[in-house]
């Protein structure tokens, strides 16, 4: 045996002394060992879960919770005698339950975290361990006060290679590193987009807790294609980053024992498969870290030819990592000589690990810290591609109040991108004391150009807030309007504009405005608004841009609402759009080719106020029929009020609101006013069909929130309505924007007009 020889075998057996001492096999289990298992959430990755535990010696899964039907069958299907529920709460009332496994959609997993542990279970929670910052802060304080056993989802933590890294590392085979390079590829037939699953028939509102689902998301009529393919979008996902971006960074960070990144940057966008996600499927993101380490990982869903791997690059050698396949190390022949070598230790099993520490309460490979971190580098990267800006992470020294305090821990991250709110987050990070440390993660706009001051100008309410690039609301704020007190009225937009960009840490780029009545886009000015008397002929173009030197651009508020749900809403890659609210009024807008439709001299098309029936009731414009007449939320309570009997029990304060929660209820009367309703909303939307031919309108306002009520009526009056052009490819589809679509839509009209496109179609 040479020398070389030699000194191989022996640091392979080293390895392989190290890997037995990391992972000492499971102790030999009595009647008393038995382990009795709940999972929550049973999808593809907790279908996985389950064929891991199942086998476990001494393990005994005996319920389950998952908000679909079909799910939980599946689930009884593979294990006799399991209980099964739609709300997993019912799971942590179970006494006799030891440990949870929690693979449920992304953005509900802070949730099942923190209901598990307060519930005195185990836990075994999927990765990414939160959806946003401020859930990992709650989660891993959470954690952290706790006595239970936490293990994330980070199989690799658990694998040969990640202790021959550490070992290596530490017997300086790599020496300095200062960058590491990761890639992820996957391909799929030209034609179907990466994770895109089919619906099966029996996914219906019936079979799905909806509610559940939603997790405090804006409540909306069920869809179950966003039920089945949540990944694609970032209301309930996190994007590669957070599927597979986070096992890499999590094994690099974990290998090379690093902190949290200090900086991300994140390129990218939707090109492999215009199929409607959200999420981008091609990314390159570069983590920088206090050790003057740069981490980049780069991924693409149309090319798979080098699949996926790490290369931590050493002054002295190089690891190249490919997931389960043993640790490849060759020597940098600059600084070391030597043969390469191939890892020696065997793959642990994650889950297993986890169970043999709810026996011995160990702390399981994978712990809710390297939860956070990971998930931290994961929420830093997509708020860059978010913001079209740097992510920095950055400790607050402690304030002045501060000295008497000891402590050094960490306390939950606050965030601000532009703002102080995180654009992808589901709540505003609590305010934490002054007198203990902070962290920020600032996102910097280097491009200078993405905060949109947006003004919604009503008869009765004028509301403000900052819009992102990408239709992010991030600060709002509200005040009545003074109809005939214009020059009030502008101060007091000026205020409110300085106030939200002050909380949002934000230097405006601009300001889109969007007004209900006829307004004249072009000149900047307002129309001839009834119930705005003082505000006639002003020009509130002219006036903001003197007061805050940024360019201005005002629509009417149908059109602004178009707009936005074109470019961030239900429209999106829809070349003829239609939008049609259905409230107190019928109004909308229309995006043909990510154009408005105008008329001469810039007009908006007032699609209430086509004629539907020449006998029909008068209108508020003093013509006959109007389709606003005949289907608006009035016309409505107007038609049953002329048909129910003296002594129906609901006229008194009935309203449009209230006629579809007695039809849902069965009430007769209400039913019959909700298919009258239907047909006249069926003949309004025939005519626009038989017109314009779109591709899609999108239905919003207070009366398309009992849209199920009405939508099969509509469509059968559609049909009957349009013989002679292709109506069955027009989706009718609900607006996706909820109630901020008009500010949304206000800053719509600001990237519409100076031509500030980030990704989206209008």
């Amino acid at each position: 045996m040479t020398d070389h020889t030699r000194r191989t075998f022996l640091k392979q057996a080293a390895l392989g002394t190290a890997a037995m001492m990391a992972y000492p096999p499971s102790t030999v289990l009595g009647a008393n060992d038995r382990v009795r298992v709940g999972m929550i959430g049973v999808g593809d990755r907790g279908n996985d879960l389950l064929g891991q535990v199942l086998p476990l010696h001494g393990v005994e899964v005996v319920a389950m919770a998952d908000v679909y039907s079909r799910r939980r069958d599946q689930a009884k299907s593979r294990v006799p005698g399991l209980q099964t529920f739609d709300d997993h709460r019912r799971i942590l009332d179970m006494k006799d339950i030891d440990g949870v496994i929690v693979a449920s959609p992304l953005h509900t997993h802070a949730r099942h975290f923190l209901d598990t542990l307060a519930a005195g279970k185990d836990l075994y929670a999927e990765k990414t361990m939160t959806w946003s910052i401020p859930e990992a802060d709650k989660c891993l304080s959470a954690a952290k006060n706790s006595n239970r056993v936490v293990q994330i989802g980070l199989q690799y933590q658990s694998s040969g290679a990640m202790i021959d890294a550490k070992q290596m590392i530490k017997d300086g085979w790599v020496g300095k590193v200062t960058q590491v390079e990761s890639w992820m590829g996957r391909n799929t037939p030209h034609g179907k987009g990466q994770w895109v699953r089919p619906v099966p028939a029996d996914c219906t509102v019936q079979n799905v807790n909806w509610s559940a689902f939603l997790n405090g998301r804006p409540d909306r009529p069920f869809d179950p294609y966003k039920l089945i393919n949540w990944r694609l979008f970032w209301e309930f996902a996190g994007g590669n980053c957070a599927e597979n971006m986070v096992h890499q960074i999590a094994w690099i960070m974990g290998a090379l024992d690093l902190p949290l990144p200090s900086a991300a940057y994140m390129s990218g966008g939707v090109f492999s498969e215009k199929d409607g996600r959200e999420v981008p499927d091609t990314i390159a993101v570069t983590l920088d870290f206090p050790k003057d380490i740069v981490v980049t990982w780069q991924s693409t869903f149309s090319n798979k030819h080098y699949q996926l791997g790490d290369h931590i690059l050493g002054s002295d050698g190089t690891l190249e990592h490919h997931f389960d396949e043993p640790l490849q190390y060759w020597p940098e022949k600059t600084n070391r000589s030597g043969d390469a070598v191939r890892g020696q230790t065997k793959e642990g099993d994650h889950m297993a690990n986890w169970i043999d520490c709810i026996r011995s309460r160990a702390v399981p490979n994978a712990p809710a810290e390297m939860g956070y971190r990971s998930a931290i580098a994961v929420h830093m990267a997509n708020l860059s591609t978010k913001t079209k800006s740097a992510s920095r992470w950055k400790k607050r020294g402690r304030s002045r109040r501060s000295s008497r305090d000891s402590s050094s821990a960490a306390v939950p991250a606050v965030v601000v991108a532009a703002s102080r709110r995180h654009p992808c987050d589901g709540e505003t990070p609590p305010r934490q004391p002054a007198r203990r440390r902070r962290y920020v993660l600032q996102a910097l706009q280097e491009d200078g150009d993405s905060m949109i001051g947006a003004v919604d100008i009503g008869g009765t309410k004028i509301a403000v807030g900052i819009v992102d690039d990408l239709g992010k609301v991030l600060v709002r704020t509200q005040a009545p309007t003074d109809p005939n007190r214009y020059d009030q009225g502008v101060e007091l937009i000026a205020q409110m504009l300085r106030k939200t960009a002050a909380q949002a840490g934000a230097e405006l780029s601009g300001i889109g405005i969007g007004s209900t009545g006829p307004v004249d886009p072009i000149r900047g000015e307002f129309g001839d608004v009834d119930f705005l008397p003082g505000w006639r002929g002003k020009n509130p173009v002219h006036d903001l841009a003197q007061i805050f030197n940024v360019r201005v651009a005002l629509e009417n508020d149908g059109d602004a609402a178009a707009l936005a749900e074109a470019g961030w809403g239900a429209g999106r890659n829809r070349s003829r759009l239609i939008y049609v609210t259905v409230g107190t009024g019928i109004g909308g807008g229309m995006v043909f080719d990510g154009k408005l439709y105008r008329g001469v001299d810039g007009a908006h098309p007032e699609v209430g106020h086509h004629v539907v029936d020449p006998a029909g009731p008068q209108c508020s414009c003093g013509f006959r029929g109007c389709w606003e007449s005949l289907a608006a939320g009035p016309a409505m309570v107007a038609w049953l009020e002329s048909r129910a009997p003296v002594d129906y029990p609901h006229l008194q304060g009935i309203t449009a609101k209230k006629i579809c929660e007695l039809a849902q209820q069965g009430d007769a009367i209400a039913k019959q006013t909700v298919e009258h309703e239907a047909y006249y909303l069926g003949l309004g939307l025939a005519n626009l069909i038989n017109l314009f031919t779109p591709d899609a309108i999108v239905l919003s306002g207070s009366v398309m929130k009992s849209a199920p009520l009405f939508l099969d009526r509509i469509r059968e009056v559609i049909r009957g309505g349009c013989r002679f052009v292709p109506a069955e490819k027009t989706q009718l589809t609900l607006a996706s924007l909820g109630d901020d679509t008009n500010l949304i839509g206000a800053a719509r009209v600001w990237h519409y007009r100076f031509g500030r496109e980030t990704n989206a179609s209008a």
